[in-house]
């Protein structure tokens, strides 16, 4: 199995109408404390919700992502998909999730750029072991008239962090038992990057 850069990229959102914008502006998101996933590394093994596992797509891939609550449909051509996973080789040292792209160092292993691609393109931060981001964007849907579909505006944060390189994966035993994975929230830099909206 070819060793791989792991990480974690979560996200919580919340979406209210005009009127509550326009009363309370900016709304918190929930985050919670823990949350569920099939997904979790132990004693340096890797366990995964995946029927994949020894396919060599996943095999020879570089990287792999354990996700939260990510639109697969967000995610380009060139990256596997599965579940709460996605996985390959790297593209020009580099990979993106949502509107994130990871951008490799190829002087610091176990070193990475990240940038966000939303609006404008720029840098979030340098991403590592002990560099973790927790960052805050938001958004309006478009009002359609013709499908009487009034304007939501939308908060979300993303945790994004490195967990390590890893060789050794395994497929969880039992699908029917997941865990309960504690979230800290402060050892997370937070970067707000939400606008007013009008």
């Amino acid at each position: 199995m070819l060793e791989k850069n792991v990480f974690k990229v979560l996200k919580f959102e919340t979406n209210f109408d005009k009127e509550e914008y326009r009363e309370y502006g900016y709304k918190q998101v929930s985050i919670p404390d823990s949350y569920l996933s099939y997904n979790k590394i132990e004693e340096n093994i890797v366990y995964l919700n995946s029927i994949s596992i020894n396919s060599p797509k996943f095999i020879q891939s570089e990287f792999l992502v354990i996700t939260h609550n990510i639109n697969s449909g967000r995610f380009p051509d060139n990256t596997y998909y599965e579940g709460d996973l996605i996985y390959n080789k790297y593209k020009k040292s580099q990979f993106t999730v949502a509107d994130f792209k990871f951008q490799a160092d190829q002087n610091t292993i176990g070193n990475f750029q990240i940038y966000i691609d939303r609006d404008k393109y720029f840098h979030l931060g340098e991403l590592n072991l002990k560099n973790k981001y927790n960052i805050k964007l938001n958004y309006k849907s478009d009002f359609s008239g013709s499908r009487r579909v009034n304007r939501r505006f939308f908060e979300e944060e993303y945790f994004i962090s490195y967990l390590g390189d890893y060789s050794e994966f395994k497929q969880i035993p039992n699908i029917t038992q997941n865990s309960l994975i504690e979230l800290y929230t402060e050892e997370y830099k937070v970067i707000d990057i939400r606008k007013i909206l009008v």
